[in-house]
């Protein structure tokens, strides 16, 4: 049946919003014939490819930061005509850690910024010939990219260490991580019932996260069983290479034939030069600065929910959001690129306990994504909801006027959830500052490890903030938004590492590099003044008391 509903979605005009987005047959009248499981598209799938594409990523995390320490390394003694040295004993110093600090901002450059440029291009690619050939694109980038990284290693004194650069480019021109990442989400939408996606995207995520969590150290490990530093890459790019034929030959397209077809002509009514789609990749940010997002005025009525927002906020509400987003983004892409650095020059951590700080790092947020939170939520809900029954009763009991009573309710209601997801943010966000304080305090492995548990906590703040922005905005503009905030993380892929690693390369020879993470706490403390920024609507009802809102 998911097959029929799906085209009899695609080819009538009232469209239900709970139906699937799978479709097959390209005909609603036409008989269902029962397909084998591995050609019919599932969700399922999706999670398979992203969380074996994530473990293959894992493996080399680690690894490829020490492989670019000992290639600076060798290039380094070498120019100094001292190439019999012991690696281990001599790369751990401030000048290459500066190097190889300059060498990952390079390399992470030349991958983030033609993701920004391609990022309205690929999309539009992948409604028009299906979501496989993004999946493909991205598995031959980082086939390609490993492969560099083998030849380096292999022949290191004939090609140097330039030649990583342009596996790196290859990798970042065919979309790379995030372009696989999208198109794994838009891979499980479309066979999957909205009612049923967050189950889905929650598996995706969880299966990402255990897959980075033991990645590095089975990275780790096998790299001292092997005693060989490339084990890992072979092991990687093999991986890659099964993916690459799997999605090829095996795993079914998602998007059907009539689908693709209309979304082909609907690009061709709106068809635009190349350079002008790549200009207009800054479109979507005009939706933070929308007058009509801040109308004080809500429409009781249900004709138009779809351009209503759920909850009334008061103008540059959205934009504060965005400034949060900006500060978020450029911290988290500016420390994965140093951390394994520092905790190597910092507490000398062999790559077995480097795994272990990503383990750690993991398996703690789905922990308190999964569970912990999801808890507290419920607990506070519960506890507001029991206040709230109360409290309408008692207006039951003192009013005729039970309509009016229950709008004013619904009114205050908004404004109590903004309020619990300012104060879940500001709390995240201050966790943080506390983690990349004590990172900065750090003598030891044990205190280091206490920030770690700290930031861990602090990703409550993520996902409601992703809850707060979509509540900001009418549910017709849901998708600029996200085309928005992509905009927003590519940007900070690019002068986040930018910024931070030049910053790193010179305190790591000043010999204080321990002031990096002061700097990114900084970053956390603007991300935390942007938050009051955020405040609900003025009411022309005085029955309603913003004074619940807390700002």
């Amino acid at each position: 049946m998911a097959s029929l509903e799906g085209e009899r979605e695609i080819m009538s005009e009232t469209i239900n919003e709970y139906t699937s987005l799978l479709s097959n047959n390209e005909t609603s009248n036409s008989p269902i014939l029962k397909e084998p499981w591995y050609k019919t598209p599932s969700p399922y799938w999706a999670v398979f490819f992203s969380s074996i594409n994530a473990l293959s990523f894992g493996l080399i995390m680690t690894t490829k930061v020490e492989f670019y320490v000992q290639s600076v390394c060798k290039q380094y003694y070498n120019s100094k005509e001292t190439p019999s040295i012991i690696f281990n004993d001599k790369c751990n110093i401030p000048e290459i850690q500066a190097i190889t600090s300059q060498l990952m901002m390079v390399l992470s450059l030349c991958l983030a910024v033609p993701g920004i440029f391609l990022l309205v291009p690929l999309g539009a690619l992948s409604d028009r010939r299906g979501r496989r050939i993004i999946l493909l694109m991205s598995c031959a980038g980082k086939i390609l990219d490993v492969l560099c990284i083998i030849l380096v290693g292999n022949y290191m004194e004939s090609l140097g260490i330039g030649f990583l650069i342009i596996g790196t480019l290859v990798d970042g021109f065919m979309g790379s991580f995030p372009s696989m990442l999208a198109a794994t989400h838009a891979y499980a939408t479309d066979c999957t019932p909205p009612e049923r996606r967050r189950v889905t995207f929650g598996l995706m995520h969880a299966g990402l996260l255990l897959s980075v969590g033991i990645g590095p150290v089975l990275g780790g490990m096998l790299t001292e069983y092997t005693n060989d530093l490339l084990s890992t890459f072979y092991v990687s790019i093999t991986t890659s290479i099964i993916l690459f034929f799997l999605i090829l030959f095996i795993i079914p397209e998602s998007l059907s034939k009539k689908r693709q077809l209309d979304n082909h002509k609907r690009q061709l009514e709106n068809d635009q030069h190349i350079f002008k789609k790549i200009l207009n990749i800054f479109t979507p940010l005009s939706i933070f600065l929308s007058d009509d997002l801040h109308n004080n005025e809500r429409v009781q009525t249900t004709e138009d929910n779809d351009k209503i927002p759920a909850i009334n906020a008061r103008k540059y509400s959205l934009l504060s959001t965005a400034g949060i987003s900006l500060m978020f983004s450029i911290a988290i892409f500016s420390v994965s690129s140093i951390l394994l650095l520092y905790v190597r020059y910092k507490f000398e951590w062999s790559l077995v306990e480097q795994g272990y700080l990503y383990t750690v790092i993991c398996i703690t947020r789905v922990f308190i994504l999964m569970f912990l939170f999801p808890l507290v939520v419920k607990m506070f809900k519960e506890r507001q909801r029991r206040k709230d029954d109360r409290i309408v009763q008692t207006q039951r009991e003192d009013d005729n006027n039970v309509e009016d009573d229950i709008l004013v309710q619904d009114e205050k209601q908004m404004n109590k959830e903004l309020t619990f997801d300012l104060w879940v943010i500001r709390i995240g966000i201050f966790l943080e500052i506390v983690a990349f304080v004590l990172f900065g305090m750090a003598t030891d492995g044990a205190t280091f490890f206490t920030g770690i548990y700290t930031g861990a906590a602090g990703i409550i703040a993520t996902p409601t903030l992703k809850s707060l922005q979509t509540n900001l905005v009418p549910p017709s503009q849901t998708g600029q938004l996200l085309g928005a905030l992509s905009v927003l993380e590519s940007i900070s892929n690019t002068i986040g590492p930018l910024i931070v690693n030049t910053l790193y390369s010179i305190l790591v020879i000043e010999k204080i590099p321990y002031l990096i993470w002061y700097g990114v706490s900084i970053t956390y403390a603007i991300a935390f003044l942007f938050s009051f920024g955020i405040r609900a609507a003025k009411n022309k009802n005085k029955n309603v008391e913003m004074g619940d809102v807390v700002s």
